[in-house]
């Protein structure tokens, strides 16, 4: 047991803090090669773990390479100008209105898009608009705590999703069945609560003169489009999808980089490719744990809280599912879990897992990659936003988010 625990606590580390600025799935991948060596993990779990991930893994660096096309033609520019201009020089409506964009972003885009996206155009538009620090930081906020919050509703809006559908075996139109409502309630709990601790800030007018976005490329936006649509359709129709997605995201960089629209080398560096990697040497370290009876003790606790009743015991996956992210970060808790419940556990249960990995990871900085990687976007961007800020901001948003979309998995 100790060998395994030092094994994930050594792997999760080098993940967060990305030693010499490798990639996260080399660590990953280090510490699953150590977990088979050391004989924590065997052949058969690596085969079992990778028929688990690579499928909707592949789809989901498709989608993300989907997303990188739009974003270079200006689609995510042109709708930030679209929404000012809606406005009406209203600051609460601009709030509402780029949280709004943020939740679809999330939802087609994956929370990565809306995260490393949109910040920097938030953060441009709001530089142009001239508005106040204190608003500022507290509307970039915001914006990464509606990315993580509306994640849930279709298997590729988050990585975690990805995870927990194919260990359970969920389909496309089963998944979304069971996470439409909660999508909403989150989505709008976090609108609603955001305007209520903001309401000092979340106020006043700006000028409505701002610089325009233009499509570069009207041929590439409705292929990239029209392909999205495609592949919605394969995916409720349950047909597998992953090397169309990965192809269709690979025909749209290399579209818009032969139309002279964006650079090649910058659109393919920006991938992420390292994510099949990632999710599947992490999800060996993690098997580690449970072969060597580390998960035991939150089996018991799982078990307690199943005995307890139904809202019991989705509150209270929900709830430690949001603790351990905060501790762990989000991913690690997530297959911690997967694997605590087994695969039989009821779709309340499975969902509040991913309810709580995902809406509750604001607690602290730690709780995804996405935020890591959403706070260095910030730190380039000369807006740093301290732990503490950053905490009590999750803090006081994540209880009152988290127990209404919880709540909804109840009806």
């Amino acid at each position: 047991m100790i060998v395994a625990v030092l094994i994930f606590v050594a792997t999760l580390a080098c993940v967060l803090v990305r030693p010499f600025g490798v990639g996260v799935g080399f660590w990953a991948c280090l510490g699953a090669g150590v977990a088979l060596l050391t004989g924590v993990v065997s052949t058969s779990d690596v085969r079992e773990v990778f028929l688990l991930t690579w499928d909707a893994s592949v789809a989901f660096v498709g989608i993300i390479l989907l997303s990188i096309t739009l974003e270079r033609i200006g689609f995510f520019g042109w709708c930030a100008c679209r929404i000012i201009a809606l406005c009406g020089g209203s600051v609460r409506l601009l709030f509402v209105n780029s949280l709004l964009l943020t939740a679809l972003v999330s939802a087609f885009f994956a929370n990565d898009s809306a995260a490393l996206i949109l910040t920097p155009i938030i953060l441009n538009q709001i530089r142009i608009l001239g508005l106040k620090r204190e608003f500022s930081v507290f509307f970039l906020l915001s914006v990464g705590f509606v990315a993580d919050a509306a994640s849930l509703p279709f298997v590729f809006s988050n990585l975690t999703n990805i995870i927990t559908a194919g260990f359970f075996g969920l389909g496309f139109t089963e998944y979304f069945q069971l996470f439409w409502l909660p999508f909403l309630v989150a989505v709008v709990a976090s609108i609603a609560v955001a305007l209520v601790v903001g309401r000092g800030v979340v106020t006043g007018r700006f000028a409505c003169e701002t610089k325009e976005f233009v499509v570069k490329d009207v041929l590439l936006f409705k292929f990239a489009w029209g392909f999205l649509a495609l592949l919605l359709v394969c995916f409720f129709c349950e047909i597998r999808v992953s090397f169309v997605a990965f192809g269709g995201g690979v025909l749209a960089v290399l579209g818009g980089a032969l139309r002279g629209a964006f650079g090649l080398k910058e659109a393919l560096k920006d991938a992420p490719w390292g994510v099949v990697f990632f999710s599947l040497g992490l999800f060996v370290v993690v098997f580690g744990l449970k072969n060597s009876g580390a998960l035991d003790g939150l089996a018991g606790v799982v078990a307690f809280l199943v005995e307890k009743g139904e809202a019991w015991a989705v509150f209270g996956v929900g709830g430690l599912a949001a603790l351990l992210s905060s501790v762990a970060n989000n991913l690690p808790a997530d297959l911690v879990l997967n694997l605590t419940l087994g695969a039989e556990a009821s779709q309340k249960l499975v969902a509040a897992n991913l309810v709580g990995v995902n809406v509750g990871t604001k607690l602290t900085p730690v709780g995804s990659l996405a935020t890591l990687l959403w706070l260095y976007v910030l730190a380039k961007g000369g807006v740093k936003v301290g732990v503490w800020e950053f905490c009590k901001f999750g803090l006081v948003m994540t209880p009152p988010v988290l127990a209404l979309t919880l709540l909804a998995l109840l009806f």
